[in-house]
């Protein structure tokens, strides 16, 4: 039987139902039955209703898969790009987030309409975003109930694009089964490394319909860059005693990615050291490893200085479960999860350059953690993110917790100590609203300051709802009065 769990995304009193981990139930029904809470959330929502990625663009034609995040059906009615206007090809409606249990996209083809003019004016403070983060195609739409028309900006690096499947195809990639230490069963469909030490040079692709399964004390050495792409789940079981280690000490190592795999990955007893992002130039996640559109439980690892990349993990758009690991010297952030839901807990964040857990449009909880030496932001909930703490400790941080951009934050047993900047609530993007923090059993040692609040935002510490809000909250952070620049 699923698990359910209700949250609310738009300004109706309506609480929408999700399949996701009962692990949220708890805090999360804590945090609705504070009414003042709810209503100062219920106001702040009114932004976007729909996501959106982009699938292929051009001069005339555009193709783009949405998710319709509302209570009711929305008409997609046109997109600009370039200064031209697209209309779809035919009326198209996304079915409204109720009725859609898979929370599937549905794709939609535009094509250019020339001459007519675009319906929404006043698009200069999305243009700067989209200039910041190279987006450059704006939607309009309405619910089916409304005549408001409303706008929101399009993302262009969330979606694989066939380009990197293809790009990989043609750089002298070796099939799995010419590799010596790679045992293929067809019979069971199982893909098994055998135990060993081993390098891969190139890139190895591993087709779907397979269990792929790397042995105990196995290590693996990846030069030049060489990535693991997996289209099938992977489990690497190491044991204590035998830990399978994925590493490079050339500096040269490449990466691991798992993509729209069928069945939940494994990893535990990984060490993984010295990995970079991929190299395929039309690929822009950027994660020494990446599970994207697959669901995977990790235990017992060590991720450890990256090379090259914005993140060390990265997850997209799954399931995850993260325990007893440890994330070490990493060189910009550590954990990066975009539109999934999971949990960590029991693990340990040490001498990270950016982030150490920093996630957009997630549902995710955080439980029993440690954080020491973190370079931004300790904690970093964004885009509409619901991310629930508890036990946490910070230590020697330049920010301790971020929520923004209609965000929910809540915490309860948290210890900040020698943290330049300890919360910071506010709105980033024009295309959402002002963020929640609400944190219980807080304390707070050797920080520089305790918040930075942006008017609409909302903030609690320890029952005290604080009141001396700032303006442009963004402005002071990002490496201008705290944090760092970011690269995104």
């Amino acid at each position: 039987m699923k698990n359910l769990i209700l949250f609310f995304i738009t300004v109706t009193s309506t609480f929408i139902i999700c399949f996701f981990s009962d692990v949220f139930v708890e805090p999360y029904e804590s945090f609705i039955n504070n009414d003042i809470y709810f209503a100062a959330y219920k106001d702040s929502i009114n932004y976007k209703g729909i996501e959106g990625y982009i699938i292929k663009k051009s001069k005339n034609k555009l193709i783009i898969n949405f998710l319709n995040i509302e209570t009711e059906p929305i008409e997609v009615l046109s997109a600009r790009y370039e200064n031209k206007e697209y209309k779809p090809e035919k009326k198209v409606f996304l079915t409204s987030i109720l009725n859609n249990n898979g929370c599937d996209y549905q794709q939609i083809k535009f094509f250019v309409t020339k001459g007519s003019k675009f319906p929404v004016r006043n698009f200069s403070a999305i243009s700067q975003q989209s200039q910041e983060r190279n987006m450059d195609i704006v939607v309009t739409y309405k619910t089916v109930n409304s005549e408001e028309i409303r706008k929101t900006f399009i993302y262009y690096w969330a979606y694989i694009t066939p380009g990197f499947i293809y790009e990989y195809k043609k750089n002298n990639n070796i099939p799995a089964q010419n590799y010596p230490f790679i045992k293929i069963d067809e019979r069971l469909k199982k893909i098994i490394f055998k135990k060993g030490s081993y390098v891969i040079k190139k890139d190895l692709i591993i087709p779907a319909g397979y269990k792929v399964k790397i042995s105990k004390g196995t290590k693996i050495k990846l030069i030049n860059r060489a990535t693991i792409l997996s289209y099938s789940p992977i489990e690497i079981i190491g044991t204590k005693k035998e830990p399978v280690t994925i590493y490079s000490n050339d500096n040269s190592g490449g990466s691991i990615v798992v993509l729209k795999a069928n069945s939940r990955s494994k990893l535990r007893y990984l060490k993984a050291v010295n990995l970079n992002c991929p190299k395929a130039s039309s690929w822009a996640i950027s994660g020494a490893i990446t599970f994207y559109e697959s669901d995977v439980d990790i235990q017992d690892c060590v991720f450890e200085n990256n090379i090259e990349g914005d993140d060390f993990l990265n997850i997209v758009r799954s399931k995850f479960n993260i325990k007893r690991t440890f994330f070490k010297d990493i060189k910009a952030d550590a954990f990066d999860a975009d539109f999934c839901d999971g949990v960590v807990e029991n693990s340990l964040f040490e001498n990270i350059g950016n982030d150490g857990i920093d996630v957009s449009g997630c549902k995710i909880v955080v439980n029993n953690v440690q954080m020491k030496k973190i370079g931004d932001k300790a904690l970093s909930a964004g885009e509409r993110s619901f991310m629930f703490v508890n036990n946490i400790n910070i230590e020697d941080a330049e920010i301790g917790v971020t929520s923004k951009d209609n965000s929910i934050f809540d915490g309860k047993g948290m210890i900040l100590d020698q943290v330049n900047l300890c919360f910071a609530v506010f709105q980033k993007k024009p295309e959402y609203g002002p963020a929640i923090v609400k944190v219980d059993s807080v304390k707070t040692i050797n920080c520089k300051k305790e918040f930075l609040l942006e008017k609409k935002s909302k903030l609690t510490i320890n029952g005290d709802k604080k009141k001396n809000y700032e303006n442009n909250v963004r402005n002071k952070l990002y490496g201008n009065e705290y944090g760092k620049a970011s690269g995104r």
